[in-house]
């Protein structure tokens, strides 16, 4: 998803950049015990008619499944603000544990943009 916000003299700004997020975490945890519910009742009426094996696999895969989930709703908190006004750029990238920062300067961009054009 990206949200901008210019200002109406077109020198400063702002750019949102972070991914789409399909599940918040309280909409994942609901699919995540429905899920449980379901392959639960699956594995205990298989172990009923003798096929215990199907336990520990099932447990298996709801724990795969709850570990992915997991790394999903990490992942989609990432974003980057990009801030511009007439003599720099600021770069800023943000996720669950580490923040930076980069800064770019006029006389940088101009050479950055004069080199690119070669």
């Amino acid at each position: 998803m990206v949200i901008t916000e210019i200002a109406p003299n077109h020198l400063e700004g702002s750019i949102l950049v972070q991914p789409n997020q399909s599940m918040n975490w309280r909409e994942t945890k609901w699919f995540l015990l429905a899920t449980a519910v379901i392959l639960g009742g699956i594995a205990a009426a298989f172990a009923f008619q003798g096929f215990w094996m199907i336990l520990p696999f099932a447990g298996i895969e709801l724990a795969a499944l709850a570990y992915c989930s997991l790394r999903v709703i990490k992942a989609s908190r990432r974003c980057q603000l990009i801030t511009f006004t007439e003599d720099e750029v600021i770069v800023e990238k943000d996720s669950v544990d580490v923040a930076q920062a980069e800064v770019l300067s006029h006389a940088l961009r101009s050479h950055v943009v004069g080199r690119a054009l070669r």
